[in-house]
């Protein structure tokens, strides 16, 4: 609601463009596209420790990159080790499937 009155009542053009960036390059790609991945990304680890599998370091970097590889697409070249680290710069990952909650929770809102 926020956004959509500033959208409105601001005239100033930087101002205005740092408020889509935040929108789009921030909340969107974080909520409906990180979010999503890093719960695709939790139920794979738990399916796997559900199999007897273990996990590791390289392996959660592995399945962490070919999940934002599979997200990207085929035309976007992915930085696999940097990306493949993200799951450890999330906290949220400590509570099951916390991180599913962004994406249902943000989407309602925008709806509203």
């Amino acid at each position: 609601m926020m956004r959509g009155h500033l959208l409105k009542t601001v005239t100033d053009k930087n101002f205005l463009i740092a408020l889509i960036e935040e929108a789009v390059g921030g909340n969107f790609f974080r909520y409906f596209f990180q979010m999503p991945t890093l719960a695709r990304f939790e139920l794979e680890t738990h399916q796997r420790v559900e199999r007897g599998e273990s996990l590791t370091a390289d392996s959660l970097m592995n399945l962490m990159a070919d999940l934002f590889t599979d997200g990207f697409g085929p035309k976007v070249k992915v930085d696999r080790p940097r990306v493949g680290m993200v799951w450890s710069t999330f906290g949220h990952l400590c509570s099951d499937y916390y991180v599913y909650q962004y994406a249902t929770g943000i989407s309602g809102a925008h709806a509203l």
